[in-house]
C-alpha cells in the first residue's frame, strides 16, 4: 500500500514562479541624465575654449612663427619619440636594410600615421612636438606631414620632405613626399606622394614627380602650385 503524502499548506511548484525583477527604469533614467549633463558640460567647455583661442589667435600664431632654419628643425629624425617608433617598424623587418627594405618600412610608417594620428584642423596655427602627437593621437595636416617625414628620414631616406601646396581656390595643405627606386621608362627615381587620408593607399600616388602632383586632389581641389618643400637639411620654393 502506497503511503499517503501530506500536502496541506505545501506547493511543490512554488519555486517555479518567476521572481520579481528589481525596478531599473529610475536607475537608467538617472544614468542618461548624468551622461547628458556631462556632454553639455563638455560642449560648454569646447565653446569657451574656442572663444579664447579665437581671441588670442594672432598672439599665438605670432609666437609660433618659424624662420626657414626653425622650419627645417621641425623635421626631427633623431627625436626620441620618432626613434622609438622607427625601431619598432624596422625591428619587424628581419635584418632591416634601408636600401633594400625602405618601401616596406615606409608603408608601415604611412599606415601607422594613417590609423594612429587622427587629423584635426583648428582655427589657429601652432606646432606639436612628436611626443605630444603620439600622446594625443591627433594633429593637423601639417604636423602629420612633418611627423611622417621625420619617420621616413629616420628609416633611412634623406630625400623625404614636407611639401606645402596651394590648392584650387587658394587653400593650402601639407603632404609628404619621397623618392625611391626608378621608373621603368626613364630610370629616374619614383616619387611617392603621401597624404594619410582614409581614401588613399600608400602607393596611390607614385610615379614621375609631375604626374603625382597633377594627379593629387583634396576635397576635389587639385594642386595649383608647390609653395615650398623642406626637410631637416633643405628648404626650397617651387611651382608646378
Amino acid at each position: 500500500m502506497l503511503p499517503t503524502l501530506v500536502t496541506t499548506g505545501f506547493n511543490p511548484f512554488a519555486y517555479l514562479k518567476p521572481k520579481r525583477m528589481p525596478e531599473t527604469k529610475p536607475q537608467i533614467s538617472s544614468m542618461v541624465a548624468s551622461v547628458s549633463e556631462q556632454m553639455q558640460a563638455a560642449r560648454d567647455q569646447l565653446l569657451l575654449y574656442s572663444h579664447i583661442i579665437n581671441r588670442y589667435a594672432d598672439t599665438i600664431e605670432a609666437g609660433e612663427a618659424k624662420s626657414i632654419t626653425e622650419l627645417r628643425e621641425l623635421v626631427a629624425p633623431d627625436d626620441l619619440a620618432i626613434q622609438k617608433l622607427r625601431n619598432v617598424i624596422a625591428g619587424k623587418i628581419p635584418g632591416y636594410d634601408s636600401n633594400r627594405d625602405f618601401l616596406l618600412a615606409a608603408q608601415a610608417a604611412y599606415e601607422w600615421v594613417k590609423s594612429g594620428i587622427r587629423e584635426v584642423e583648428v582655427p589657429v596655427k601652432f606646432w606639436l612636438r612628436p611626443e605630444e602627437i603620439v600622446d594625443l593621437g591627433v594633429a593637423d595636416s601639417t604636423d602629420r606631414a612633418i611627423f611622417l617625414c621625420s619617420l621616413l628620414v629616420a628609416l633611412g631616406n634623406p630625400a623625404a620632405r614636407v611639401m606645402v601646396v596651394e590648392l584650387e581656390g587658394g587653400a593650402t595643405r601639407a603632404i609628404t613626399s619621397f623618392s625611391f627606386g626608378s621608373g621603368r621608362a626613364t630610370g629616374d627615381p619614383r616619387t611617392y606622394l603621401l597624404d594619410p587620408r582614409p581614401d588613399l593607399e600608400f602607393d596611390s600616388l607614385c610615379g614621375g614627380r609631375q604626374w603625382v602632383l597633377s594627379s593629387y586632389s583634396h576635397k576635389g581641389k587639385r594642386i595649383e602650385k608647390v609653395l615650398y618643400e623642406f626637410n631637416n637639411t633643405e628648404y626650397a620654393e617651387g611651382a608646378v
